[in-house]
């Protein structure tokens, strides 16, 4: 007599979530992702991460690619957080870079490192030296309270062109972003060459969070579940440490003068104790 067996659970067919962000800046965003996903199967089965299957999706700006999120059209994703996007979205704290994105470095023309080595104050900086930002990035408004002068273009590849073309002097840029684009640029090979600057940086709150949809509440039930036993069974950190150890000794945080910007608005939770524990980074 045949005996018709169940299957096992890992046989469970795994359910697929998207993401739009693709560049090099969220490649570790996605890795987190993975991480939690995995770590919440137990409660909530298997589930996959893969990148959204229209180009229409995957190729529109920054602004549109949110408004998918909102939608529920792109499941999941790295975002920047401000009290403008707070009400759109789910967040799982804490921010998934532990505070490394508000650590920011210039990225510079190469050549051109001189007139920064004689900054030694943040007036000094506002002085003759002008910033580039993206107008829609979630922090502009941290840049516009302390009085920052800064050009603003409507995306990042045109602010890459506008640095190049000298119509402003640096562009501020997380420690987990700054070289991974810079090599980018090199291998594109386009213009002047770029480089960060070695002396300085600006910190301020500031993070990439793991955010859905707000009607999607199962999944950021999910995620948050996962969060906490990543950081509670050291996973997490081991994975941050992988992924940011070569940039934090590029970085050479402790020999730089930072410049600490206030923030006008509340924060989410940001965890810098696995990094920031030089005294000199603290206020």
């Amino acid at each position: 007599m045949l005996m018709v067996c169940p299957l096992p659970a890992a046989a469970e067919q795994a359910r697929t979530l998207t993401y739009s962000f693709t560049d090099v800046r969220y490649h570790y965003c996605t890795e987190v992702i993975k991480l939690l996903l995995k770590k919440s199967e137990d409660k909530f089965g298997p589930t996959r991460l893969s990148k959204h299957p229209y180009a229409e999706v995957l190729n529109s700006s920054d602004p549109r690619k949110l408004q998918f999120m909102v939608d529920g059209t792109v499941d999941v994703n790295c975002v920047g957080y401000n009290q403008e996007r707070a009400p759109k979205f789910n967040w799982v704290e804490p921010g998934i870079t532990m505070g490394l994105l508000g650590y920011r470095l210039l990225l510079i023309r190469e050549g051109s490192q001189a007139e920064f080595s004689q900054v030694k104050a943040l007036t000094d900086l506002n002085q003759g030296l002008r910033g580039g930002f993206v107008s829609t990035w979630a922090d502009m408004h941290v840049l516009t309270h302390n009085k920052i002068k800064t050009v603003t273009a409507n995306n990042y590849l045109s602010l890459l062109g506008m640095l190049k073309a000298g119509r402003f002097e640096y562009i501020s840029r997380g420690i987990n972003e700054i070289w991974g684009e810079i090599a980018v640029d090199q291998q594109a090979g386009q213009g002047a060459a770029l480089t960060a600057e070695d002396s300085l940086a600006l910190f301020y709150p500031a993070d990439h969070f793991i955010a859905t949809a707000k009607t999607n509440r199962q999944l950021a039930k999910q995620l948050k579940y996962g969060m906490a036993k990543a950081l509670a069974d050291g996973s997490l950190k081991q994975l941050f440490l992988k992924a940011m150890k070569g940039v934090l000794l590029k970085a050479q945080v402790e020999k730089r003068k930072v410049f600490y910007l206030d923030s006008p608005e509340p924060m989410l939770k940001i965890k810098t104790d696995w990094w920031m524990n030089n005294k000199s980074l603290k206020r």
